[in-house]
């Protein structure tokens, strides 16, 4: 009976540490040195390992606004290709520009604009796949209109970057570009 008193006490002190107001949220400065001892980050690569990628996936964004009058095919480019690892590629440019600029919240907007409208492109696509034929050219028009904000951020955020690495970057991409076109040939 004790050791069940326990573990409703402690199960209820547990639920209090994620309550907002409670100080020891994961928002206080102390838990999260505390918790950092915990987590294992990996460190960066370098920047011109994340940036070739990037370009390529700009390319294919591209390539996706061109079939978006095609939903379901424009939403399945969006999950292959240059897009694997677009998440940690765009993550990972971002904290080379907070880094590089000296302020955390610059690289993490960046960041969160690229997301949130690729997300908003995605979300259209999928409506407008599942809508009807009056209400699909609507969404379509959302869709094409997202996805140039998706390449704007992503321009955004790779113009934040130092100009050399960013044109050595963009001919390797280049070069794995026309390897892949020759290739398909």
């Amino acid at each position: 009976r004790v050791a069940l008193h326990r573990m409703v006490s402690l199960t209820a002190l547990a639920g209090l540490a994620l309550l907002p107001g409670f100080p020891a949220n994961a928002d206080n400065p102390a838990v999260q040195r505390g918790l950092n001892v915990y987590v294992k980050k990996k460190k960066l690569d370098r920047i011109d390992s994340y940036l070739p990628p990037l370009f390529l996936a700009k390319e294919q964004l591209i390539r996706v606004e061109r079939i978006v009058d095609s939903p379901a095919d424009a939403r399945s480019q969006l999950r292959s290709g240059s897009f694997s690892g677009l998440r940690e590629n765009v993550r990972s440019v971002g904290e080379y520009v907070s880094r590089e600029k000296g302020d955390e919240q610059i690289g993490k907007k960046l960041v969160g604009t690229f997301f949130g409208e690729l997300e908003a492109a995605d979300f259209a696509l999928l409506s407008a796949s599942r809508s009807e034929e009056g209400k699909r050219a609507e969404l379509v028009s959302v869709a094409r209109a997202r996805l140039e904000g998706t390449i704007t951020a992503l321009d955004a955020l790779i113009a934040e970057l130092p100009q050399d690495v960013v044109e050595k970057s963009r001919s390797i991409a280049d070069a794995v570009d026309s390897l892949d076109a020759e290739a398909a040939m």
